[in-house]
């Protein structure tokens, strides 16, 4: 599907790039978006903030056929095909396919961990951290699998149950 633009009939193979195209105002250097108003340094950084209003996901995984509004979160998945984990820890063994799960993991080491547990003294750098990790002590579990209604302590543990449900990741 071709979509074109109404001024000077260019095509576009999609829609969020005929958006960014820019042949409604020329004069318009600052990049903004006619949508929603938000402006950006550079064309290319505009066209790819159109995908949010046309929800169009134009990277697909050669491997699963899952589809992604942007480049990056597809090489970021490709990464689950691969087992590939190129973010060490330095602090310990750990690694990780993620550079944000590498950050957050590394803060661990050295963040004043201010959230402590009442019942067993544990401490966490993020009162989330401590409000999920109460559910250990409860055995509360606030997560259930929509497909076979298996629960789960953490929303983390849920969202890795899921992608054993391989149609619902697409």
């Amino acid at each position: 599907m071709s979509h074109s633009c109404d001024k000077c009939q260019k095509t576009f193979s999609f829609k969020f790039k005929l958006l960014a195209h820019g042949c409604r105002d020329r004069s318009n250097f600052a990049h903004e978006c006619y949508l929603c108003g938000k402006k950006f340094k550079t064309k290319a950084v505009l066209e790819g903030h159109y995908i949010i209003h046309t929800g169009e996901k134009p990277y697909e995984c050669d491997i699963c056929q899952k589809r992604f509004n942007y480049k990056s979160n597809m090489i970021k998945h490709k990464r689950i095909h691969t087992g590939e984990k190129k973010y060490n820890c330095k602090y310990c063994d750990r690694r990780f396919t993620d550079p944000t799960d590498h950050k957050r993991h590394e803060k661990n080491h050295y963040e004043e961990k201010a959230f402590k547990c009442k019942l067993c003294e544990k401490s966490f750098g993020h009162r989330t951290s401590l409000k999920n990790h109460y559910a250990i002590h409860t055995d509360e579990k606030a997560f259930k699998c929509q497909v076979c209604e298996k629960e789960f302590r953490q929303l983390g543990h849920l969202k890795d149950h899921m992608k054993t449900h391989p149609s619902l990741d697409k």
